[in-house]
């Protein structure tokens, strides 16, 4: 294999669709937050860049975590 594809956004709530994909569209329409509201990246970014802040915002900011311990994010369609 010669690169990983990212997929950077799914489902985590609510419980009965946990690991679903949230498509390019719908993550495209929205804005990936933090649990305070705030925005930590421009949501069209590449993927591999979202994936990313993704991780560093739960990994160094902290956004709140699951019943598992799980960091997470928000996207915001409002």
């Amino acid at each position: 294999m010669d690169a990983v594809q990212y997929h950077p956004t799914g489902v985590a709530y609510p419980e009965q669709i946990v690991g679903q994909l949230v498509t390019e569209k719908v993550r495209g329409s929205g804005q990936l937050v933090n649990d305070k509201g705030r925005r930590f990246i421009f949501d069209l970014e590449t993927r591999d860049t979202v994936s990313a802040a993704i991780i560093r915002e739960c990994q160094e900011r902290g956004t709140g975590s699951d019943q598992h311990g799980h960091g997470r994010g928000w996207l915001d369609r409002r």
